[in-house]
């Protein structure tokens, strides 16, 4: 994973600093309704590795800590003007590549306005798509923008797919599902929680096991959530993280619970786990402040 976000780093900093110039100058007092959620996750590759559904509104603390992190001299004002325009960010991994769909209020004439050839923009016309005439390439990155209504951006390496997938649910209003619905429709008073979705749960294991500790087990694919945590409200933002991860072979269920508890206490930061269903696990109760969260994403991004 670190490899992946270090892959795009140049990327999120180009797509940050053109929503900050954009949404700071240029947008709407208040965020346009969301959509659907099974709507924005179809416009990312269904097979993609890794899924986010990342709700600002409902997180501002955390998502204020970081815009700070990546923008430390931004004015509290300007930094609450940016927040106060976006939704919700749906992402998701595919190949080493980023792709990602944001709610928010993106007028067309400060598009045009802002990006342009001077700036690092190259404007690109887009054959065959009759929901947006032209999407547009950051010369330096490759990061591609689009923007198929004033209220949905569209970032990856290769958008036209995107927009396609856009354009199929305009004309016809069907869809293909994706992976990372399921987990969606089975908690939907998880609505306001940061969630995710694995392909392969593994990719978990190096945040639960620790320097000298290793879990060697037939993990499927897994969820979860990040939900903020009220106990510790009186300290700062706190988040609960709670996952499940299934197993390909129920027979690993008891030998990997054990092996977890022992992993638990060996790490710096303690889990609780238990069976839930025949093959997957639950790990539960643990917590992470906004700080640290900031910390690791901020590690992972300048490995």
């Amino acid at each position: 994973m670190r490899h992946l976000l270090k892959h795009n780093r140049a990327s999120f900093l180009v797509l940050f600093a053109l929503l900050l110039i954009v949404l700071l100058f240029f947008g709407c007092a208040t965020t346009p309704p969301a959509q659907q959620d099974s709507f924005l996750f179809s416009l990312l590759p269904r097979d993609s590795q890794f899924y986010l559904r990342f709700p600002v509104q409902d997180n501002m603390e955390l998502a204020n800590s970081l815009v700070t992190s990546f923008s430390p001299n931004l004015s509290e004002k300007d930094k609450q003007k940016l927040l106060d325009r976006i939704g919700t960010i749906y992402g998701s991994i595919l190949n080493d590549e980023i792709y990602a769909a944001s709610t928010g209020s993106f007028p067309k004439f400060a598009l045009g306005f802002v990006l342009k050839e001077k700036n690092g923009w190259q404007k690109v016309p887009s054959k065959n798509i009759p929901i947006t005439d032209k999407y547009y390439v950051a010369m330096e990155s490759g990061l591609q923008l689009a923007f198929p209504n004033s209220s949905v951006a569209l970032a990856a390496n290769d958008v036209v797919s995107m927009l396609q997938s856009y354009q199929n649910y305009e004309s016809s209003h069907v869809h293909e599902s994706s992976a990372s619905l399921f987990f969606l429709q089975q908690e939907q008073d998880k609505s306001e929680c940061i969630s995710f979705y694995l392909i392969d749960a593994r990719k978990l294991l190096p945040s639960l096991e620790g320097s000298s500790f290793k879990l060697s087990f037939p993990f499927g694919d897994g969820y979860g959530y990040l939900t903020p945590d009220l106990r510790f409200s009186h300290g700062g933002v706190a988040y609960q993280l709670e996952a499940f991860l299934s197993l390909t072979d129920s027979r690993a269920l008891r030998p990997a619970i054990a092996a977890l508890k022992i992993a638990s206490r060996a790490i710096d930061v303690p889990f609780q786990v238990e069976a839930y269903g025949s093959d997957v696990i639950r790990i539960y109760d643990m917590s992470f402040t906004k700080e640290m969260i900031c910390e690791l994403v901020l590690k992972i991004l300048e490995e």
